[in-house]
């Protein structure tokens, strides 16, 4: 089954993405970007899904972090923004 890291603060993301892929894959959920780069060590994902506005750190940082870690799956990065001049 493949590991898939959902790395978001919305809950309700959390729990819709966890129902719509439930069966094909193993979702794993952080809410904030410090606890899924610990996750990401931990659980060795296969694929990673990033917001990239998080409470606690930035996601491109939280990306430039897992890039930088011994297991450095994919990652996809997310975002609600409808306009790129708002990203970071």
């Amino acid at each position: 089954m493949i590991r898939l890291l959902f790395i978001d603060d919305d809950p309700k993301a959390q729990q819709t993405l966890s129902l719509v892929l439930e069966e094909e894959y193993k979702v794993y959920s952080a809410y904030t970007g410090l606890s899924g780069i610990e996750l990401v060590e931990e659980i060795h994902p296969d694929v990673v899904l990033l917001d990239i506005n998080l409470p606690d750190i930035d996601g491109l940082e939280v990306l430039e972090r897992i890039n930088n870690s011994s297991h450095a799956p994919p990652t996809i990065m997310l975002t609600a923004y409808s306009d790129v001049h708002l990203i970071k």
